[in-house]
């Protein structure tokens, strides 16, 4: 499992936490050969788990992330019969955030939802 500090989050629901800040601090550490910006990035640890994910592609990371998010689930009183992905913002060949619903749907023994949303411009 993986350490977590959970922040409520405000809106239109019941009840919306995320597990974590992703990014603790990013600091300009001035560009590389090319010109491109770099930067010294400290992240929380469920952060840099889909972190490395999203950007490395490191399928092996998701277990520690769905299990520390089952379990948080778990603690909580709620009743969940379904899983549903955020619509991904952009194409990739394996999208992190379907993988994750789906292992998270799997580990809390309720249905997976993909494909039911669809994103809209707006509200």
């Amino acid at each position: 499992m993986v350490k977590i500090s959970p922040k409520r989050l405000q809106g239109q629901w019941d009840e919306g936490f995320a597990l974590d800040f992703h990014t603790i601090s990013s600091t300009y550490v001035g560009d590389d050969e090319y010109g491109h910006p770099q930067f010294d990035t400290v992240r929380s640890a469920i952060g840099e788990l889909l972190y490395q994910l999203k950007y490395g592609n490191y399928q092996s990371v998701m277990e520690a992330i769905t299990a520390t998010a089952s379990s948080f689930v778990r603690s909580k009183s709620w009743c969940i019969d379904v899983v549903i992905p955020v619509p991904a913002s952009r194409y990739r060949s394996f999208q992190p955030v379907v993988g994750l619903a789906k292992q998270l749907a799997e580990d809390l023994g309720v249905a997976f939802g993909g494909g039911h949303v669809v994103k809209t411009s707006g509200s």
